[in-house]
C-alpha cells in the first residue's frame, strides 16, 4: 500500500458510497470519519480537512490507551472503515499515531544516544503511511525524507558521501578518519 494510500482510501471510500449510501448523503460524524481518514492518510492537509480533524483530534480520555480506542471507534464510523483487511489495518494505523509518520516526526523521534543518529526502523504503525522513506546509513548521515522526495535525496545523500569520501581520502569510509 506504500505511496498510494490516498487513492486507496479515495477508491475504497467510493465504492462504499455506492453500495448502500452515496458520499453525498453521509452527515455528521460518518462525513467526518470518512474525511478524517482521508485527511489522516493524506501527506498533503488542505483547509477542507479542518472540520474533520478538529473533531477527530478533540477525542481525548484520561489513558492514552483510552483516546486511542475512541478514536479508533471514531474512524470506524466511516462505512468504508472495515471494507477490507487493508482499510482495517489503515484505521488502526491511524489511530494508533499512523499521522505521525512523516519524515520531520520520524527523524525527531527516532534518534538514538548522544550522536543524534536517526534510526532506520520504521514503527510498525508507520508500516501503511508510506509518507516517508529512509535515505543512506544510520550513523553516516542516514534520515527520513517524505516519500516524494525521495530520489533527489538518495542521489543527493550519494554525492555527499561521494565527496565526502574524496576528501578523506579512505575510499569510501569518512568516519574511520574522523575516529
Amino acid at each position: 500500500m506504500k505511496g498510494t494510500i490516498a487513492s486507496v482510501v479515495m477508491a475504497t471510500l467510493f465504492a462504499a458510497g455506492t453500495s448502500s449510501v452515496s458520499a453525498q448523503e453521509f452527515t455528521g460524524d460518518v462525513k467526518y470519519a470518512c474525511e478524517a481518514i482521508m485527511c489522516l492518510s493524506s501527506g498533503n492537509r488542505p483547509d477542507e480537512c479542518q472540520p474533520s480533524l478538529e473533531r477527530y483530534f478533540s477525542i481525548s480520555a484520561k489513558k492514552v490507551s483510552d483516546t486511542i480506542k475512541k478514536r479508533k471507534n471514531f474512524l470506524k464510523l466511516c462505512p468504508a472503515a472495515d471494507d477490507s483487511e487493508e482499510m482495517e489495518k489503515l484505521v488502526d494505523d491511524l489511530a494508533n499515531g499512523a499521522q505521525k509518520c512523516d519524515a520531520a516526526t520520524l527523524n525527531q523521534e527516532l534518534r538514538i544516544g548522544k550522536f543524534g543518529i536517526i534510526s532506520n526502523r520504521l514503527p510498525e504503525h508507520c508500516a501503511s503511511a508510506g509518507s516517508a522513506k529512509y535515505v543512506g546509513i544510520p550513523g553516516r548521515g542516514g534520515r527520513w525524507v517524505n516519500a516524494a522526495e525521495y530520489d533527489r535525496a538518495n542521489q543527493q545523500y550519494d554525492q555527499q558521501q561521494n565527496a565526502a569520501s574524496w576528501r578523506y581520502g579512505n575510499g569510501g569510509d569518512s568516519t574511520e578518519q574522523l575516529r
